[in-house]
């Protein structure tokens, strides 16, 4: 027997003797939960912000997450929101994973890390008219059956881009690394470069982090301090100056990561560079001997 959590009773959305449930959601403003089966969502129209164990995501048009069994998430959007829900029991998640896996053994799980996908126009069509077909019959085998079908298409698009996503088949991040070398990627950072490429935040985000291991907002801020430290040596340009090169806009929140890395504040490295003080440990022989 299920034990349903707040948001399911709130709901009442649950797998049915299909293994499946599908809707449509409106309005998809869900306070912090969890709940006992997996949840895989993608959305029609408009944007949410999607928290997933702390993590906060941007979602649009296209985007599409796996929500795993007893993950605590929210979701909330500030106007109009489309959003498809496809709930599957764990039973039958399972069944179709090792199904795919018995075919092809790379296939063995989806990495735990990798649990996003953006949909192109024709996999969000493709999908909607396998939902349509769901909802339009009673018959249980053949619910069950186009049930199968979808969950079958999101796995095989989960793994393509997973495949896509090896270092070895990396040409999306090295645009972004190139383009982070530039003036204007250093200063429009995210949203920048996603306007350039053509893709969501979220999926850049996600993707960099999948295969480089960092996110992207900690890569951007090292970068941005590499530049930070190269202005401060090289130039004699102001705080404000090299905080609007490299697209920071607080001088405090400057100040508070570049003390954070370099151990001193901005001004007093510029001043230890162009100043090099003798060895601190030759100092403190000069003083003890003066003292002797």
């Amino acid at each position: 027997m299920n034990t349903l959590t707040t948001h399911e009773q709130q709901n009442s959305l649950l797998p049915d003797e299909s293994g499946f449930a599908l809707q449509i959601l409106q309005s998809a403003n869900r306070p912090l939960c969890s709940h006992s089966y997996f949840e895989i969502i993608y959305i029609l129209d408009g944007e949410a912000e999607l928290i997933k164990e702390g993590e906060k995501t941007q979602l649009s048009l296209g985007d599409c997450r796996l929500i795993a069994p007893n993950t605590q998430h929210s979701i909330s959007s500030p106007g109009t929101l489309l959003q498809r829900s496809v709930i599957i029991s764990n039973k039958i998640f399972e069944q179709y994973l090792s199904l795919i896996a018995h075919q092809d053994e790379k296939y063995m799980a989806l990495p735990v890390n990798h649990d996003f996908v953006h949909l192109s126009v024709s996999e969000l069509m493709e999908l909607e008219a396998i939902a349509l077909r769901y909802s339009s019959v009673s018959d249980l085998t053949r619910k069950r059956g186009y049930g199968a079908e979808m969950l079958i298409k999101i796995f095989n698009i989960f793994f393509n881009e997973i495949e896509r996503s090896k270092p070895s088949d990396s040409p999306l991040m090295q645009r972004i690394l190139d383009l982070l070398n530039t003036s204007a990627g250093i200063r429009g950072g995210l949203p920048y470069i996603c306007k350039t490429l053509q893709y969501s935040e979220s999926y850049v985000s996600h993707r960099f982090k999948f295969h480089w291991g960092v996110t992207f907002s900690q890569y951007l801020k090292d970068t941005r301090l590499k530049y930070i430290e190269y202005y401060l040596k090289t130039t004699n340009y102001s705080l404000k100056n090299i905080a609007d090169l490299v697209g920071i806009e607080s001088l405090s929140y400057l100040n508070h990561i570049f003390k954070e890395k370099y151990n001193v504040t901005p001004l007093k490295y510029r001043k230890l560079y162009a100043n090099p003080s003798p060895n601190p440990s030759k100092i403190n022989q000069k003083r003890s001997v003066r003292k002797a």
